[in-house]
């Protein structure tokens, strides 16, 4: 019962920093602390021209993605370390005082 109660905390924790490392690259991804600012640019240049661009259309989607699988990889260890019930049911054994 204790290895049992060890293996299912150390799936706990494998879960945890895969969760963890799985939401840290999500959240990373769609991050830019330049994006919109202004920066230097020539005199008479378009307003499109002195700022910095948006970030692109698949990083959000794949910022979702990246979490949805951390998340499936998470579950799938805590998952593994599950009881099962048995395969069959035993049946209860016939009794020995010979009487039907």
């Amino acid at each position: 019962m204790v290895r049992f109660a060890a293996l299912r905390l150390a799936a706990a924790v494998v879960a945890v920093v895969i969760l963890g490392a799985a939401y840290a690259g999500a959240a990373s991804l769609p991050w830019d602390p330049l994006q919109g600012l202004a920066h230097s640019c020539p005199y008479g240049s378009s307003f499109y021209d002195c700022h910095y661009p948006a970030r692109p259309a698949w990083v959000v989607p794949s910022a979702v993605g990246i979490a949805l699988v951390g998340l499936f990889a998470a579950s799938t260890v805590l998952a593994a370390t599950r009881r099962r019930p048995p395969a069959f049911l035993l049946e209860k054994p016939p009794s020995a005082s010979g009487s039907r």
